[in-house]
């Protein structure tokens, strides 16, 4: 595996924060699950075959990586943009968005690959974290290809074609419930050429986000969500109860039952470039103080 680092400093970084959060099922801890031993603070994705492994020490971000995953880092935190002037920029436009900001130093936006990120969040209503990681673990298992590299085994998840040999039998056999008829009609779909995601990076958001909810089981936040998250639309602002509470709590002036104009009042608001930023924000720091609302 070719080795080395980056320099960046926490504050415009932390890597346990960012991929612990819960805006990406696509990364593991080295030393979760059967599969994997090693340290604990370190964390890896699979990708095409190629593995790339991240940890941090002070204000350095050290990689492994094959088959050149190491040039990936950039793009997949989006480290060209300096996210103290995105927070700066944020700041002062209300009081809990200044709060959020403050409880979440080094937190940034992330960008997985299309396919798994569209899964994970079809596999998301109304379920925690943690199960959706393990129905998205689950699937990776029967139907991903396993990486071999210096003597550890790494999970990759399935491409489209390996899941659609999946039936919705077998995803309910899985754990993954009414949500199967979501993954196994959405599969088909893209087969079916319904949706080309390559389409999705090229279109604006609004296009993109008509196209996506093409797919069946792809509602307004799954959209928002597959498109923030999966690629790299920073104008989504996914919606989901907690993010609806703090409308309502916070912003009630900016409320609206239409979801996209709702967006568009926070689009306004926050600026296009930095909305995704903001709910990411709002929605951690909303969500750590439930008994608030």
């Amino acid at each position: 595996m070719d080795e080395g680092y980056l320099n960046i400093s926490r504050d415009e970084l932390d890597l346990e924060t960012t991929l612990e959060v819960g805006q990406t099922f696509s990364w593991y801890r080295l030393s979760e699950g059967t599969l994997y031993d090693g340290e604990g603070n370190k964390y890896f994705t699979t990708s095409n075959g190629n593995v790339l492994i991240l940890w941090q020490e002070d204000d350095k971000l050290f990689y492994k990586a094959t088959g050149g995953m190491e040039e990936q880092i950039e793009k997949r935190f989006y480290l060209n943009d300096s996210l103290r002037d995105i927070k700066e920029g944020l700041r002062g436009k209300d009081e809990i968005l200044d709060k959020a900001l403050d409880s979440y130093k080094g937190l940034r936006l992330l960008k997985d690959d299309f396919f798994p990120c569209l899964i994970s969040y079809l596999c998301s209503p109304q379920m925690r974290i943690p199960r959706i990681k393990k129905m998205f673990n689950g699937i990776a298992e029967r139907y991903g290809d396993k990486i071999n590299v210096d003597g550890r085994t790494f999970l990759q998840f399935p491409n489209v074609e390996q899941l659609s040999k999946a039936s919705e039998e077998d995803l309910r056999d899985l754990g993954i419930g009414y949500r199967a008829k979501y993954v196994v009609r959405t599969v088909k779909q893209i087969l079916d050429g319904l949706v080309v995601p390559e389409k999705l990076f090229k279109m604006d958001y609004r296009e993109a986000h008509g196209e996506i909810k093409k797919l069946f089981g792809v509602g307004n936040k799954v959209a928002d969500c597959v498109l923030l998250f999966g690629v790299g639309k920073l104008e989504a602002f996914p919606v989901d109860t907690w993010i609806k509470k703090a409308v309502k709590k916070y912003y009630p002036e900016k409320y609206d039952k239409n979801y996209l104009r709702l967006g568009d009042n926070f689009r306004d608001y926050f600026g296009e470039k930095k909305v995704g930023y903001a709910q990411e924000y709002l929605f951690h720091y909303i969500r750590n103080q439930e008994s608030n609302l």
